[in-house]
Order: structure tokens, then sequence, then C-alpha cells
């Protein structure tokens, strides 16, 4: 099992997910979710045993090697979320990376220094060697966010997800840890105490 870490940037502590934090996550989400939802229909009219059943499955997954869900927080506030799930077998070492964001923070590059963050956890800690992301074609910032990290854009997917008004087309993305990326400096791996 992988051991729970903070990351800790300039401006960010990033913390994995834990049942207490279920109140502000949830907080966090209802506060922005005509933004989130719009992209991703889990935030459209969410409860919050919606949240707790979320969370619950956050914690059991990274004790299953199977899911990395992270909060990110500034001033101690909680911001947003940014985590890793494992694709197929772990032997095919890759991973997809998903954050959001509150409306309230977006817009200064606080989604990329967290999604950059992970992206090191993933290849330093988890030993992934591909990453991959899916965003629909009318969300620019999560493209803004994959292209600054170090994505390559890959391909175009047909109905690939869900937004609060139906189904969306997605572009696939892709990162290999021989690839160029974004690297943060500072950024530190704290276990937790």
């Amino acid at each position: 099992m992988v051991e729970r870490v903070d990351i800790v940037t300039e401006r960010l502590v990033i913390r994995p997910i834990s049942q207490e934090m279920a109140p502000d996550i949830f907080a966090a989400v209802v506060s922005s979710a005509d933004d989130i939802s719009r992209w991703m229909a889990w935030a459209d009219g969410i409860t919050y045993e919606d949240e707790v059943a979320f969370v619950d499955s956050a914690v059991t997954g990274w004790d299953q090697g199977v899911m990395w869900a992270f909060t990110f927080w500034q001033d101690e506030r909680l911001i947003g979320g940014v985590g890793l799930n494992r694709h197929g077998m772990a032997y095919l070492r890759r991973a997809e990376l998903g954050y959001w964001i509150r409306t309230e923070a977006a817009g200064r590059g606080l989604t990329t220094e967290a999604a950059a963050a992970v992206v090191e956890f993933g290849f330093r800690v988890l030993g992934l060697h591909r990453l991959e992301l899916h965003a629909s074609p009318g969300n620019s910032a999560s493209h803004r966010v994959a292209e600054k990290v170090g994505f390559s854009k890959e391909g175009e997917h047909r109905d690939a997800t869900m937004g609060r008004s139906g189904f969306l087309d997605t572009y696939s993305y892709g990162l290999l840890e021989s690839d160029p990326r974004m690297v943060l400096d500072p950024l530190e791996f704290r276990a937790q105490g």
C-alpha cells in the first residue's frame, strides 16, 4: 500500500481525502456546482450522502491501490480536488488524472499547480508510466491545465462523458513519464503524521 502523503507546493497543500473532509468537500462542490456540473454530471444535484459515499470510496480506493484522491487547500481553505484513478491492470502502470476547482478560485493557476504536483506523485511515488485525461471540447480551462502541465492531445471520443445537459464528447490527452512536463519548485512530499 502507498503511504498517504501531503504534497506541498509554493501556494498549496494537497492532502489525501479523508472522512473528516466530507463537509468541506461538499461545501466546495455545492458552492460551484453550476460550473462543475456543466462538465461533470456527478456535481449536479449532489447530496451530502453522495459526498460521504465518494469520500469512503476514495479512502478505500487508496488502500486498494486503484485511486489516489486529493483535495487542495490554500490558506487552510479547501479550493478543489485532484486525483488519479488506475486504468486496467497494475502492470500497465497507467492512470487517469481528474480535477475541479471552486469557481471563485479559478483563473489563478491553482488547478495547474495542483495537477502538476499530482502528476509528479504519480510518476515518482506510484511509479506510473502513462497518465491520461479527458476534457470536453468546450472546457477550455481544462484544456489549458492539461497543456500547461505537459499533456499532448491524442484523440477525440464521441459521447464519452456526461455533463448536466447530457452526453459530451471528449478530447483525450496523454503524458508519459519520459515526456517534458511542468516541474514545480518547491515541491515536497510529506508523510502524514
